[in-house]
């Protein structure tokens, strides 16, 4: 099992493969956009003013990446497309944007939507073709669908437990991809929540993430505090070898817009656990090794990937 991990820029690429990174993904510029990007979200954050990669400097990471063995994942992630007369013909806009990655020497196009698939399956573009988490995967028929379409990969959704991962993996004609660190709470493109993610705050008022909140809750006389809206947990390094039995064939850290220095913690620690696991040791031994940070987070709040967690959807 593969990790992967996110870039903005040659520098953040470097430190993630010098982490342990074996695969990376990332945007590029689409010089269509404003704000928004073809990467399927927008293109800064609260902490960087750019999340996406110039084209010269897209070809510098992907060359840095293959001499070191990496493969390079280029985000076509967008989902609700509407070809549409914005700015011209967004079709277009976005054909000249994945062939962007493409000639830079990207390995796949990470792609969200449906009819966007099926425009760029129809391409010839000699790279290889993933269903991102925005197809929201749960179950073996979407993927022999989305394979129809020349997918390789499919990234399942972030709402599935452990027991499901392993008969899809057992099933599956390509390969299978996990969220292993952080994600959202909800279907991704699917949220209605107000959010602040670093967009700045208007008179005083901050939402702050709402759907990571903890909340009081009343239920027949009793009352108690929790994040009822997270079904999403954010750590999975104690799901690690169980994951790679059942042929996960990547992990993704989530987080474009966090802070690299976490990220590469991160990684540094997903890498010595899943060797940890190789090596025959157990759960124990592993979180000895994670900081105090991390235990206080996730180990105390029992804020485990895959773990013992079924999921309710739409019910």
């Amino acid at each position: 099992m593969k990790i992967m991990a996110p870039a903005i820029s040659f520098d953040t690429a470097r430190q993630v493969i010098e982490a342990g990174a074996e695969e990376i993904y990332l945007g590029g510029d689409d010089g269509v956009f404003r704000t928004y990007s073809f990467t399927g979200r927008g293109k800064a954050s609260i902490n960087y003013p750019d999340m996406n990669c110039p084209e010269d400097e897209l070809r510098g990471i992907v060359n840095y990446a293959h001499d070191r063995g990496i493969k390079v994942n280029y985000l076509c992630n967008t989902p609700f497309f509407y070809n549409g007369a914005i700015s011209g013909d967004m079709e277009n806009h976005y054909l000249a944007y994945a062939e962007k990655g493409v000639h830079a020497g990207v390995d796949a196009l990470v792609i969200g939507d449906l009819g966007l698939l099926n425009i760029t399956s129809k391409q010839g573009f000699n790279v290889k073709l993933h269903a991102s988490v925005f197809f929201k995967t749960l179950n073996l028929q979407q993927i022999l669908f989305l394979e129809q379409f020349g997918v390789e990969r499919v990234v399942l959704s972030y709402h599935i437990c452990m027991e499901e991962i392993e008969a899809l993996c057992s099933r599956s004609p390509i390969e299978i991809e996990v969220i292993g660190y952080l994600g959202c709470s909800f279907f991704n493109g699917a949220c209605g929540f107000l959010h602040d993610l670093g967009e700045g705050a208007v008179n005083d008022f901050d939402p702050g993430i709402s759907c990571k909140g903890v909340y009081s809750a009343c239920c027949e006389g009793k009352q108690g505090n929790g994040r009822i809206f997270d079904v999403e947990k954010g750590c999975a390094i104690c799901s690690l070898h169980r994951l790679e039995q059942s042929g996960v064939n990547t992990l993704k850290i989530v987080g474009r817009d966090r802070d690299y220095k976490r990220t590469v913690e991160v990684i540094r620690h997903y890498k010595s656990a899943l060797e940890h696991y190789r090596n025959g040791e157990g759960d124990e031994q592993i979180r000895a090794g994670l900081p105090n940070w991390w235990t206080k987070i996730w180990c105390s709040g029992n804020r485990c990937k895959y773990s013992d967690h079924a999921y309710l959807i739409g019910g």
